[in-house]
């Protein structure tokens, strides 16, 4: 409903960026409770940046329009291969991206104004991991 207070065309658009670190110290263990061999992962944190674009529109019959598309979330984590948690994480990206639809009108210039919009979301989300086919195939007879 706010966008009624604009006049004309406004427009808006931003980076946000995350620089994620995320470090392993620790240890791993097989089903059978054997500890696991393997590194720490390495860095497994990631630079993303995240987008968002904005544009309202003021018409000169007191209705605004508005349009914008944003990533809400965005993250990744890698580790490297071998690494001791392997069994547990190996990739995990999460990535999610709006985009809205809104109007406002005028019921009373200055004082009153109603607005309604619609957001359709999407995500694509991956998350692996290695299998322990060692354990698998040996430690349950």
């Amino acid at each position: 409903a706010t966008m009624t207070q604009f006049e004309g065309t406004t427009m808006q658009a931003d980076v946000t960026v995350i620089d994620l670190s995320a470090e392993f110290q620790g240890e791993g263990y097989d089903l059978i409770g054997q500890p696991l061999t393997g590194g720490n992962g390495g860095q497994a944190g990631d630079t993303t940046p995240v987008p968002a674009l904005s544009v309202v529109h003021k018409l000169d019959n007191g209705l605004a329009l508005g349009a914008m598309v944003s990533v809400p979330f965005g993250l990744k984590t890698e580790y490297e291969p071998g690494w001791v948690g392997r069994y547990y994480a190996a990739t995990s990206e999460a990535q999610i991206v709006d985009v809205t639809f809104s109007a406002a009108i005028d019921v009373i210039p200055d004082h009153l104004s109603v607005g309604i919009g619609a957001i359709y979301s999407s995500a694509d989300v991956t998350l692996s991991k290695a299998v322990d086919f060692g354990t698998l195939l040996f430690g349950n007879p």
